[in-house]
């Protein structure tokens, strides 16, 4: 009776082992997803933008500002980048 007993305890204990070793697993897979989904612009979405467009020389622009910024203000202001056509001498 006593060994009955004993084989019951050990397999409730692989039981009650197992249920907490995939909760566990299910609480890792979650906290990576939302820590993903933070990064790539889940909830953030409303404080921050993240506009990614191509000009048309072929650049692509990343803007990672956030929207109040991206309102008011350009990615490079007047006074900065002047740029000179280049002539090839032969």
């Amino acid at each position: 009776m006593f060994f009955l007993k004993f084989i019951g305890f050990i397999f409730l204990f692989f039981i009650v082992c197992i249920i907490i070793g995939v909760g566990w697993m299910l609480w890792s897979v979650k906290r990576v997803h939302n820590r993903i989904k933070e990064r790539y612009g889940g909830e953030q979405a409303n404080t921050e933008s993240r506009s990614t467009y191509g000009t048309e020389e072929g650049d692509v622009i990343h803007d990672h500002r956030n929207r109040e910024k991206q309102k008011d203000k350009k990615i490079i202001p007047d006074g900065e980048g002047e740029y000179i056509d280049y002539v090839e001498e032969p």
